[in-house]
């Protein structure tokens, strides 16, 4: 298989958290997404997960890292441009990163 051939991929292990876990609720944003997939209604699925992203920007920021760590840069730079629309006080520094990966830098721990 052609796939296999291509050698070793860039892996990454985050911790295991899901969004709106808490043992007392009885709500899963997750399955509910799914479930509203899963009937159609894919709107109402991408609503509950972008409300998600917005509550929780640290969300978004370590998505925007993984991005620019697999050199994916165009995307990285859309979800840091995303989150200062979302934060303009840039509380976590991202305007900074931004202009990082504007400048061509390459991802640094």
């Amino acid at each position: 298989m052609k796939f296999i051939a291509g050698g070793c991929r860039p892996l990454y292990e985050m911790e295991q958290v899901l969004p709106g876990e808490d043992p007392d609720a009885d709500w899963d944003p997750i399955m509910e997404c799914n479930e509203l997939r899963e009937a159609g209604d894919a709107a109402a699925a991408r609503k509950i997960l972008m409300d998600l992203c917005q509550s929780d920007l640290r969300c978004l920021y370590g998505y925007g890292l993984c991005l620019w760590r697999l050199n994916r840069r165009d995307e990285a730079a859309a979800v840091f441009r995303r989150m200062l629309w979302l934060n303009p006080a840039d509380n976590q520094g991202i305007r900074s990163l931004a202009h990082r990966l504007e400048d061509g830098e390459n991802w640094q721990p």
